[in-house]
Order: structure tokens, then C-alpha cells, then sequence
């Protein structure tokens, strides 16, 4: 009796345990209201992976929420990488970055504007698993002056991370856990490139970052603000400007 007690006791414990540890992963949608009002006292709330890509919405719409503040209040799941098939897995947009209009250089068109975050996000010591994107562009920036390159490039896979562009911003208290990042250059896990700010506090664990045309770091592609008190631990690779923290 005592063998088959324990037995069902350890099946119980087992769909329990099933049940406590069943994730929501993003849908690849965005739900751009918050709780909370922006301020220190009440920061806006972030709960949901659907909210997380709704502040990528909202900051390259135009608002880089400068003196606003973020909290995360619970583990955030992204892309479910046990679906076998790689083409549901979704593919990251930064919290800032490049903004998709047109310009002319030599003849052909380009992306050129930008949006910034310009706001506190505290992670709360929670963790965002699975950050992921996959395009990997074949282009190179000495391809940019050759008159003889005459097709329109494509510019997707430039300037990723959970951020874009971090300028006079802060992000602490964060951990990622097992990013896949590939682009074609300035990748970082925790923000493409952080002009201005500080990032302080924060934790890269497992997972991988790679920029086939240079700058790639686990924090940051390139970094000209402060980064602080942070943890890394995961591959790095890139054809130049590879950086265990920082590429540039």
C-alpha cells in the first residue's frame, strides 16, 4: 500500500507541477495599454509579452516616454522553441530603433529615421525568455558606396535587440534568458545600441547573439552610455566588433 501511495502521490505532485508550469508564449500580437500611470510611484505595469511588444508600438509611433517608468511584474515567455517548425517562431521588433520610411542614396532607397526609448523599465528581478530573431540579410556596409550596386537592400536584420536605440534611458533589474539573436549588424540582446543611459543590474544568460557584418554584444551591439553591474553568460560571434558585454 505504501508503494502505490507514494506512486499516485508523485503523479498528483507531477500534474500539479504540469499545471503550475504551463507558459504563455507570445502570439506575435500587441496590447498597447498598460496599468499603472508612467510615474515612479505608479509606473506603467507590464504583465504580458503582448504589452512588452506594445511598447515597441507605441515608441516607434512617436513616444520615447522620457521621464516615464516601466516595471515588469512577471516572467515574460517569447517564442516557444520546442514548435518544431522554426517558421511560427516570432521574430522580435525593438522597443525603439529603425523607423521604416525612404530616403535616396545612389539611386536606390533606404531606411533612414529613428525612435528612441527614453524611459526607466525596471525588470523587478523577473526574467524574458526566448527572445528571438532569425533574418539574416547578406549585405555589407562598404556595399553602400559601390555605384554599381544597383538592387534595393534589405535592412530588416540591422539594429536588434529587446531594445533598439536606448538614449538617456535606464533599464536594471533584468534578466534574459536564452536569446537567439542573428542580424546583420549592431545585435545585442538587451539593446542594439545605447547612445546615452545606463543599463545597470541586468543578467544574459544562455543563448546566443550573432551580427554577420559586425557589432554584436550579449548587453549591447554598441554601447557609448554606462553599463553596470551586469552578468553575462552566453555566446558571442560576429565578423568584427564581437564584445562579451559591448561589440562596440
Amino acid at each position: 500500500m505504501k508503494r502505490i501511495v507514494i506512486t499516485l502521490l508523485c503523479v498528483s505532485l507531477f500534474v500539479c507541477n504540469q499545471r503550475l508550469f504551463a507558459q504563455d508564449y507570445w502570439d506575435g500580437t500587441t496590447d498597447v495599454d498598460f496599468g499603472g500611470s508612467g510615474t515612479e510611484d505608479s509606473p506603467y505595469l507590464i504583465s504580458t509579452p503582448e504589452q512588452l511588444a506594445g511598447m515597441a508600438i507605441r515608441v516607434s509611433g512617436g513616444e520615447d516616454f522620457y521621464g516615464k517608468y516601466f516595471r515588469l511584474i512577471q516572467d515574460i515567455y517569447l517564442t516557444d522553441y520546442l514548435d518544431p517548425d522554426t517558421v511560427n517562431w516570432k521574430e522580435w521588433v525593438p522597443i525603439g530603433g529603425i523607423c521604416y520610411v525612404q530616403d535616396e542614396h545612389n539611386g536606390w532607397k533606404y531606411t533612414s529615421d529613428s525612435s528612441y526609448f527614453r524611459g526607466t523599465f525596471d525588470g523587478n528581478d523577473h526574467t524574458i525568455y526566448n527572445l528571438y530573431y532569425g533574418h539574416i540579410p547578406n549585405i555589407k556596409l562598404d556595399d553602400l558606396d559601390d555605384p554599381t550596386y544597383s538592387y534595393v537592400p534589405d535592412f530588416t536584420g540591422w539594429y536588434k535587440g529587446l531594445f533598439g536605440f536606448v538614449k538617456d534611458g535606464t533599464i536594471k533589474n533584468l534578466n534574459m534568458y536564452d536569446a537567439r539573436m542573428s542580424g546583420a549588424r549592431r545585435v545585442g540582446i538587451i539593446a542594439s545600441i545605447i547612445y546615452s543611459g545606463t543599463v545597470t543590474n541586468c543578467t544574459v544568460n544562455s543563448g546566443y547573439v550573432y551580427a554577420n557584418d559586425g557589432g554584436a554584444g550579449a548587453i549591447a551591439g554598441e554601447n557609448e552610455g554606462i553599463i553596470e553591474n551586469c552578468y553575462v553568460n552566453s555566446n558571442v560571434i560576429a565578423s568584427r566588433g564581437a564584445g562579451a558585454v559591448a561589440g562596440y
